[in-house]
């Protein structure tokens, strides 16, 4: 049964386990791990509940102890987890992290294959419910992981269309699930007119084959796609978006970086607290915010509160509270 008040944000994808050893420490010298749980969609939700929204997130977890880990964590943070689905004698996927200091990268290595998320379908989900929110949240992770879920990412789209739901979707390429060409494909299908179109400056280039500056990138996806808002990310620089012919500019923040995996979610979830205000340029400040507070925490989850995200999105410097 859908919710009686329209709730704000709805979202679909996986969650892994992520295993990850001391900063420091390779994989392969590693003793302990420490244990968090993450993914793109389910990463927003979270920012959005910090931040005071009613968020939820569909995915399909193993019926194990792993699937529990995985959903207790995510419930803690507030998220609405109602209509997980679960399956018996499935695996959870993971991932393992191994914190680079300049000049080694950060790596991360995947176990997702045949993943109990990879195998939703869309006769699975309670669409009854996703209908009831204001906006669906979805990336190109989802329709990354395999055939069904391809089908899960297209559905869920035209639901959200027929009913009136915004949709959002951040391309979120990731070359370790399918190349730039079969990710063009599937996802310029799937964004054309839809209310949000949020994509990194790399992945402009990797996916859509777009190079130039920011104005000319958001201005030729804004074109193509037929976007509401089109938002190009800009890493420590900032964002701009386009929308009805305005063009909105936030500047970034300075960092000091303990985890940057999760910020381009942390930075979707801000946006989208702003958007659901009807204001794209506060969209734009809160998830520059966002996505520079999340880089200063362990974990892909953005611990965060709505008054600190504010003053940090206005004052734009660094104070000590006493």
């Amino acid at each position: 049964m859908a919710p009686a008040k329209k709730a704000d944000v709805v979202t679909i994808g996986e969650v892994m386990v992520r295993l990850a050893p001391d900063p420091g420490v390779r994989l392969e010298e590693a003793r302990s791990f420490n244990v968090q749980v993450g993914g793109a969609e389910c990463n927003v939700a979270v920012g959005l509940a910090a931040l005071g929204r009613k968020s939820a997130w569909i995915s399909k977890l193993a019926d194990n102890e792993l699937g529990r880990l995985v959903l207790r964590r995510v419930r803690a943070c507030g998220v609405d987890v109602s209509r997980v689905v679960w399956s018996k004698g499935a695996r959870a996927g993971t991932y393992f992290v191994e914190f680079g200091r300049k000049p080694r990268p950060t790596k991360v290595i995947y176990d997702r294959l045949n993943s109990a998320a990879s195998k939703l379908a869309p006769e699975e989900i309670d669409w009854e419910f996703v209908t009831g929110f204001r906006i669906l949240h979805l990336t190109g992770i989802t329709p990354a992981l395999s055939p069904s879920c391809t089908r899960v990412a297209s559905e869920a789209i035209s639901r959200a269309r027929d009913a009136g739901v915004g949709i959002s979707f951040d391309v979120n390429y990731r070359s370790k699930l399918w190349t730039g060409e079969r990710a063009f494909r599937c996802v310029n299908q799937l964004v054309k007119g839809i209310d949000v179109l949020t994509v990194t400056q790399g992945d402009a280039w990797s996916v859509f084959g777009l190079k130039g500056s920011p104005d000319e990138v958001v201005g030729t996806l804004h074109d193509r796609c037929g976007s509401g808002a089109t938002v190009l990310t800009l890493g420590e620089k900032g964002a701009v978006a386009l929308s009805e012919g305005t063009l909105y500019r936030a500047k970034g923040h300075e960092i000091e970086e303990v985890d940057r995996i999760g910020a381009g979610d942390a930075f979707d979830a801000g946006f989208l607290h702003g958007y659901l205000d009807g204001d794209i340029q506060k969209g734009l400040e809160l998830g520059s915010a966002m996505a520079a507070v999340k880089h200063t925490m362990e974990g892909d989850f953005p611990v965060v509160s709505e008054q600190e995200i504010l003053e940090i999105a206005g004052r734009r410097q660094t104070s000590i509270r006493r």
